[in-house]
């Protein structure tokens, strides 16, 4: 190839570049606050899972308190009951 056609070739290489350089660049951002809001999002499901975790057994407290009164409150209707 002669030089003029060098010269064109890379002419044109570098047009496309700089064409697609704020375009990618635009990518490159949106892709970086996503993957930023990714980690945040990770940290908060962590942090909700460890006091879903830690309030299980108050549940289970307060699941067993209710059943004690419920069956109370049954025993006293079918006392009540005649």
């Amino acid at each position: 190839m002669a030089s003029f056609e060098w010269l064109t070739l890379g002419s044109v290489m570098v047009t496309v570049i700089l064409a697609i350089a704020p375009w990618a660049g635009m990518v490159h951002a949106r892709l970086a606050v996503l993957t930023a809001q990714v980690a945040s999002l990770e940290g908060k499901l962590e942090k909700l899972l460890r006091a879903y975790e830690e309030g299980l057994p108050r549940s289970a407290v307060w699941e067993a308190r209710l059943a004690s009164v419920e069956r109370q409150l049954a025993e006293l209707a079918h006392r009540l009951d005649p």
